[in-house]
């Protein structure tokens, strides 16, 4: 395992603005690794609601990687109701 520092993003409540900051900040490359934990879904329809593409890739604890601009490494947490 890598001394790669991690960081982990929790989106907070889906219906305000987290899911949005946390696409922000996966805009910008870091020197660590950037975990987003939130709803796929969620995030995915804001992303296409603010037109920005971004590449996905799921969560694996034994992968470490600086992070890519445009990239998404999501610690999918599924939301509990309908997100409006």
């Amino acid at each position: 395992m890598s001394n790669l520092g991690r960081i982990i993003v929790t989106t907070g409540e889906p219906a305000g603005i987290g899911p949005d900051l946390a696409l922000a900040i996966a805009q910008q490359a870091w020197p660590c690794q950037l975990v987003i934990a939130g709803d796929r879904e969620v995030l995915q329809a804001r992303a296409q609601q603010l037109r920005m593409s971004l590449q996905w890739c799921a969560y694996h604890a034994r992968s470490q990687q600086p992070h890519v601009a445009g990239t998404i490494t999501l610690l999918h947490i599924p939301a509990s109701t309908a997100v409006q």
